[in-house]
């Protein structure tokens, strides 16, 4: 087996709260047998997402996992690269293509009109999913997956119970979950087109050109496929997302690890003895402080790998929300296949904000909860509070006590509870105030036909009641 002799990560050195720079070589973490199995069941975790995100053209592997410095069993064939990277080409140009295409043709009603909503969600949607496989093409070029998987695999060399089976089972939640979002409004716009021809729909009710007398997107190459269009834009968001959530969910069971092995720091006074680590005699509260950092890295790796997506996936889709809740109300009797495509797009824009938002905010919960266990430490014995225990008592409570951990959107805000709280309470308010306000607009045009008519009304009456004068002065 050829082991890696590279520095993991050099990456990591701008992560100025580090505390100190970790240098980790994955010969010394798979320097035993149990290493290596936990490496090899993180691989097994997340085999089944890499092969559907592949295929979809939203994952390949890096030139350094095909490179001769990974471990000969997890290394890629170049041909796998270029196979998935072909795949991604193959994603990114589709939907780049027929988000130009949407761009070219022009809506054809005017704005007030429900399928002129329509067309703009389809041409935010198309956007979103080219930029989203962009990111994870970038993502997974710059090695940045590996990276963590390594990081990782350096905290499991500590021995303990992982229930991967438990792991696996969420995982098949996730993409079971992930392929309903993408399959259900597949399936319902297929049916919803009949029959019809590709991008038929859309040129009768949603798309014009500039030219009257040319169909739709006649003047292109070909035309927008309504079906396939869907199965794209909802397979990039949903498994992209899936992906994220087991990311997560890896990185929840470590935080969790950390608070327990804490706790039970805490609650049995263990704090003041000392351990030996590496051939070194250290106390516990360095031993606790040093697994704190571990994981302190592995949060930071996962926050520059997905802040970018994480933005993204919260701060387009919110606006969205808004949008496409609006257009349904002011609009509760227009074409049923339309409104199906507007409630469905609403489906996936609150699939989207609340399942990377929650999945965020777990891990920002978990790597801050060993905060809430300070209130137990007990230093009232001072036969065991020696100089070095003083010392590394001031390095754990700065370690625990410094800021807040968590993925953040492209570094503007850690994404919390209350950040999820305050998104969910500004989409909410604003739907009810654009509610009220699209019944103002009902009322403002039930005033103008009623002032129309009155209008029509009084010259009708008036031109009878001249008509009536000039014929009585030409009988007398």
């Amino acid at each position: 087996m050829v082991h890696m002799e590279m520095e993991l990560a050099p990456h990591h050195k701008h992560h100025h709260h580090s505390g100190e720079n970790t240098t980790i070589h994955l010969r010394d973490a798979l320097k035993d047998e149990h290493s290596e199995k936990e490496y090899d069941q993180i691989h097994r975790l997340f085999r089944p997402v890499m092969i559907v995100l592949g295929l979809l053209g939203l994952w390949h592997p890096s030139p350094r996992e095909c490179s001769d410095d990974i471990p000969e069993r997890y290394r890629f064939s170049r041909a796998a690269r270029w196979f998935f990277i072909f795949c991604s080409v193959c994603n990114f140009s589709f939907t780049l293509a027929n988000f130009i295409m949407l761009l070219v043709a022009h809506p054809a009603t005017q704005m007030r009109h429900l399928t002129y909503n329509v067309y703009i969600i389809l041409t935010v949607w198309s956007a979103y999913a080219c930029v989203l496989s962009m990111l994870h093409f970038r993502i997974c070029e710059k090695g940045w997956l590996f990276e963590m998987w390594e990081l990782w695999v350096y905290w499991a060399r500590l021995p303990r119970y992982r229930n991967w089976d438990r792991m696996k089972n969420v995982r098949n939640l996730y993409l079971i979950v992930a392929a309903a979002v993408t399959i259900a409004p597949t399936v319902i716009v297929g049916v919803g087109q009949g029959g019809a021809h590709p991008g038929e729909f859309l040129e009768k009710s949603v798309l014009r050109t500039l030219e009257k007398s040319t169909p739709a997107l006649d003047h292109i190459l070909f035309s927008i496929d309504l079906t396939a269009l869907t199965f794209i834009m909802y397979g990039t968001a949903a498994f992209t997302t899936a992906f994220f959530l087991t990311q997560c969910l890896i990185v929840r069971e470590e935080l969790c690890a950390l608070y327990e092995m804490i706790e039970e720091k805490l609650d049995t006074g263990k704090v003041w003895n000392n351990v030996r680590e590496h051939d070194e005699e250290i106390s516990v509260l360095e031993q606790l402080r040093r697994r704190r950092l571990e994981c302190r890295n592995m949060v930071e790796a996962m926050d520059k790998t997905f802040e970018h997506t994480a933005f993204l996936s919260i701060f387009a889709n919110v606006p969205l929300i808004v949008f496409i809740a609006y257009a349904i109300m002011v609009h509760p009797h227009a074409n049923i296949f339309v409104h199906g495509l507007c409630v469905i797009a609403l489906l996936l824009s609150l699939f989207q904000v609340f399942a990377v938002s929650i999945g965020a905010a777990w891990i920002n919960k978990w790597a801050d909860a060993p905060k809430r266990l300070l209130h137990t430490l007990k230093i009232h014995n001072y036969l065991k509070m020696t100089r070095p225990n003083q010392a590394s008592l001031s390095l754990f409570l700065s370690e625990l006590t410094s800021e807040s951990l968590g993925i953040t959107a492209w570094e503007l805000t850690i994404i919390t509870k209350e950040f999820v709280a305050t998104v969910i309470g500004l989409a909410v308010s604003y739907i009810i105030v654009l509610y009220e306000f699209g019944h103002m607009n009902e009322l403002i045009d039930k005033t103008e036909e009623i002032s129309h008519r009155l209008r029509n009304l009084t010259a009708l009456t008036v031109g009878e009641s001249g008509l009536e004068m000039s014929e009585g002065g030409e009988t007398e």
